[in-house]
């Protein structure tokens, strides 16, 4: 593991592992949508990685919960994240919120885009900070 340290704006040092070589997480459940909201899982042991959504066709407008547990994270956690764009091509595409939790973060994307909807995965980069 390599080992980081990050200031804060008010200068605090936060010390940073990450792992040699971050995983790479597939989500473990189907996503479909329902109504303006879908949700999907992904697990992963690592501490940063990418996940890889399925195909999205999330609607524009909707948000998209994505839960992925990981025994790394606590509610005191700070997880940083990323969109990537994966084969999605409809932008742009937001990070709404990052929720840590005991065991699990729940990350919510959504579609900005004026009327078209989500074509393709995406790819989520995430580091979990403790």
């Amino acid at each position: 593991m390599a080992r980081h340290v990050i200031r804060n704006a008010g200068g605090e040092q936060l010390q940073v592992e990450l792992d040699a070589a971050p995983a790479t997480a597939a989500l473990n459940a189907a996503i479909t949508s329902t109504g303006a909201t879908t949700t999907g899982a992904a697990s992963s042991i690592q501490g940063s990685g990418v996940i890889t959504t399925p195909s999205l066709t999330l609607a524009h407008g909707a948000v998209q919960t994505l839960t992925l547990t990981n025994a790394k994270c606590t509610a005191n956690s700070v997880v940083l994240a990323s969109i990537g764009g994966g084969t999605n091509t409809t932008v742009p595409v937001r990070l709404q919120t990052i929720t840590p939790a005991a065991g699990s973060v729940a990350i919510v994307i959504g579609n900005d885009h004026a009327s078209a909807a989500l074509n393709g995965t995406l790819t989520i980069a995430y580091a979990i900070l403790n």
